[in-house]
């Protein structure tokens, strides 16, 4: 997962139910016109092949997936934890299930291990997180934690090329934790005994 030891960044991209639908409809009004699914996965891949040209050994996997069923989804976030299979992070719009315990339960379990974004198009101030106190990174302000990334118009799709961003360097930042952490673990083993003066 590390940029520099030519590691790969292997992303979960989960959408709930009827963004299977996003720009298949007519709107009345053409200004409310919304982006389809296959845009929207279209945008990420080329924010993620930005990411690559950036950094040239870097390698980024970003496996897209809709379904109208919750259990569907709840089996998906489990496999983020996979040994075999496991992902580094998720991008998850839960679209209607937005208010769901059973996903907010599952995405709690799994958010020590394999962090997640919370996504959605369209701004709500009557919307709430799957969880109170979500796995949302990136943000500049207090206030902002724990909340959703939300569009700033109807049907946004920034937020999916935003919450890659934000995952993208909360990662980092993760490993470079873990490095430091390790340095400080290898320098304690050469040097078990503190020398005295």
């Amino acid at each position: 997962m590390s940029i520099e030891d030519n590691n790969y960044m292997r992303i979960l991209v989960l959408n709930g139910p009827n963004l299977n639908l996003l720009g298949k409809l007519a709107p009345e009004d053409p200004a409310e016109r919304n982006v389809a699914l296959s845009e929207i996965k279209k945008n990420l891949q080329f924010k993620r092949k930005s990411f690559e040209s950036q950094y040239s050994r870097l390698v980024i996997e970003l496996d897209f997936r809709q379904s109208n069923h919750e259990g569907v989804l709840i089996d998906w976030v489990g496999e983020a934890i996979n040994e075999q299979n496991r992902y580094d992070g998720i991008i998850i719009n839960p679209s209607s299930l937005d208010q769901s315990r059973p996903l907010a339960k599952a995405l709690e379990l799994i958010s020590e291990q394999v962090p997640y974004i919370e996504v959605h198009l369209s701004p709500s101030s009557e919307r709430k997180s799957l969880t109170a106190q979500a796995s949302f990174f990136g943000r500049e302000n207090e206030q902002d934690k724990g909340k959703p990334v939300e569009g700033r118009t109807q049907y946004d799709a920034t937020v999916y090329d935003n919450a890659l961003t934000h995952l993208f360097w909360e990662l980092q930042g993760r490993l470079k934790a873990v490095r430091e952490e390790n340095v400080e673990n290898e320098t304690s083993i050469r040097m078990p005994f503190a020398q005295s003066s």
